[in-house]
């Protein structure tokens, strides 16, 4: 009945459309975190115990929260990693998340659901801790929609954060400064959405677009300094037929400006992971 409850709720509908690009402004200028939105890989998106326990968290997730915030999450990461995949699993067990999340094509993932003050991640009842041997190749993304996601068995929540006091959700983004032992310092994830609190079924939705609006972001900053490194070459581009001359006058309008806006987004998108992924370029030289 679980599943199919979920099956229901996981529709576009139901997620709402995330544009990653909305804002057109031009990015701050901060020095970029080590991600890789032009990357290939997998992201997994897993929902455990997802009904409250009791009165005390009846109110801090529900099955139709989980299944609006992993839909969500599917559309927003497939929008900024567009090589990518994206699952949406139920673990039945701890073992069965482990091997989930083990996977070597593994680029992230999310853990939507109950948890516990030492950082557990509720699986039919069980707690998931955080555990380094999941992370066999490099995670760069983290999303811990679940109570208490910022701790871990070495570092539990404080007392005070265990009652029903207002949700609320931390960025983070230096695994040195996460609690020991937690998702972000046990991975060496550059950025990470946490809990410190229980989580609110209520704004578990706005809390995923939040994390994918800071994710967009990070990677308006990424296009901006790429473009930088394109335009500065756009004689060599040109001169040589380069794939990436499509970013270069008169063709695109993206270049010597370095901005993307409506009129150049779509040939941007195209050809800007060109740069960091040589690889991907299957066009003709002249």
């Amino acid at each position: 009945m679980r599943r199919l409850v979920l099956a229901l709720l996981l529709s576009p509908a139901a997620a709402g459309a995330f544009e990653p690009f909305a804002n057109f402004g031009a990015p701050k200028e901060e020095k970029s975190l080590s991600l890789d939105f032009c990357r290939s890989g997998l992201f997994a998106i897993l929902t455990g115990d997802c009904s409250p326990a009791g009165k005390t968290d009846r109110d801090a997730v529900s099955p139709k929260a989980c299944a609006e915030a992993a839909a969500l999450l599917e559309d927003g990461i497939k929008a900024l990693y567009p090589l990518a995949r994206v699952e949406i699993l139920e673990p039945g067990s701890r073992d069965e998340a482990f091997n989930m999340l083990a996977r070597t094509s593994i680029f992230g993932f999310a853990l939507l659901g109950r948890g516990d003050h030492k950082g557990g991640f509720l699986v039919d009842g069980d707690p998931f801790y955080p555990d380094a041997l999941v992370c066999t190749s490099p995670r760069e993304i983290f999303g811990g929609f679940y109570y208490h996601s910022k701790y871990s068995e070495s570092a539990a929540a404080p007392k005070e954060l265990r009652s029903r006091v207002l949700s609320r959700y931390e960025l983070v983004t230096s695994p040195d400064r996460a609690p020991a032992g937690s998702w972000p310092s046990v991975c060496r994830i550059p950025a990470s959405l946490v809990y410190p609190t229980r989580t609110f079924a209520g704004r578990m939705k706005t809390d995923v677009r939040k994390f994918l609006e800071f994710l967009a972001a990070e990677k308006r900053r990424h296009i901006a300094r790429d473009l930088k490194s394109i335009c500065s070459a756009c004689d060599h581009y040109k001169s040589s037929g380069h794939t990436l001359a499509a970013l270069c006058p008169p063709a695109s309008d993206a270049c010597p400006s370095g901005r993307v806006t409506p009129s150049n987004e779509r040939a941007v998108m195209r050809n800007y992971c060109l740069l960091t992924h040589p690889e991907y370029d299957t066009g003709n030289r002249r």
